[in-house]
């Protein structure tokens, strides 16, 4: 299960940055077609700053960063514990993680392995 929860974990990084390089829309030639929330001041009539945000990258990345967290507590929920006892703990976790791995299965260090 080691491979598997490191799978995920790397995948989870991957997510993160991701979410912390997401900007708001700029079309520095156009500033008049960027996100409001981009411009550095008035242009025109155009409001500007962060709380007149049009692109929603805002809401994007709150949640995007949400569920990065979710996974990790998910993922330390299901790391393995020595003296456990209960096998079915062990399979519902593994079941749990190959769900969450699922999702990356477009990824060529994907394994259709850990189905079963």
């Amino acid at each position: 299960m080691s491979d598997l929860i490191a799978f995920l974990t790397a995948r989870i990084d991957e997510d993160e940055q991701r979410a912390l390089a997401m900007k708001h829309f700029t079309v520095h030639e156009q500033p008049y077609y960027s996100c409001a929330a981009s411009r550095t001041g008035p242009l025109g009539d155009l409001e500007w700053g962060e709380e007149f945000c049009d692109c929603f990258v805002a809401e994007r990345k709150a949640r995007a960063l949400r569920e990065v967290e979710a996974k990790r507590k998910i993922l330390y929920e299901c790391r393995p514990r020595p003296g456990a006892g209960l096998v079915h703990e062990g399979i519902m976790a593994r079941r749990i993680l190959y769900l969450l791995a699922s999702v990356y299965s477009d990824h060529p260090d994907y394994d259709p392995d850990w189905q079963s």
